[in-house]
């Protein structure tokens, strides 16, 4: 499956969020019935932002009329040790949920050094095989340089992602600080890209 690219070139401020990819076969909305799970994966030490990042989009889905829960909610402590692979992301769906919007941020010389795929050219398994990688590509540490965010909401249904955007690449300081302007932004784009729909 080839995904379909697309650059917002019309605000450049290194707050806003821009959609890198879209799969060309997503049709599914979430179910009424079923909920959103928010996961932010960040530095183990760095607690703070990731509940702060999981609530706050909790807070916004629920203005939207978008049931939701944090990964907080549900595993506590043992969030923070979370991989998004196949297991882990099959067991979800027991718990009645059928979307995740992974957050996290993400060191960009270890993201480079894997980005082997002409953004133009992305395939579906390249966003999941990222996604599993997360955990080794978090930016963390003292010695952390450049950094972004990166989103992907992954439809459990299929096992697929359907849509990544990301931040400008930033000082790691300067890209943590911007975490309390990502949740409005997440909800609205997936919202606008009709991803994510009201229940009301």
């Amino acid at each position: 499956m080839i995904g379909v690219a697309s650059v917002t070139l019309a605000n450049c401020s290194p707050y806003r969020l821009h959609t890198i990819w879209t799969t060309s076969s997503s049709t599914a909305v979430c179910d009424k019935d079923k909920t959103v799970l928010v996961l932010c994966l960040l530095d183990d030490a760095d607690t703070f932002t990731r509940l702060s990042v999981e609530s706050m989009t909790v807070k916004q889905l629920a203005a939207s009329g978008i049931s939701s829960v944090t990964a907080w909610e549900l595993w506590g402590v043992q969030a923070a040790s979370l991989s998004p692979n196949e297991q882990s992301l099959l067991s979800l769906r027991a718990k009645g949920i059928d979307r995740v919007i992974v957050i996290t941020c993400l060191d960009k010389y270890k993201a480079d050094l894997r980005s082997t795929v002409a953004t133009n050219n992305y395939p579906v398994s390249y966003f999941y095989q990222r996604m599993v990688s997360y955990p080794l590509l978090r930016a963390a540490g003292e010695n952390a340089g450049t950094a972004y965010w990166e989103i992907m909401l992954v439809d459990l249904e299929q096992l697929e992602p359907v849509t990544v955007s990301r931040s400008r690449p930033h000082y790691l300081p300067f890209t943590l600080d911007m975490s309390h302007h990502l949740p409005q932004q997440i909800v609205e784009q997936l919202c606008g890209q009709r991803n994510l729909r009201s229940r009301r």
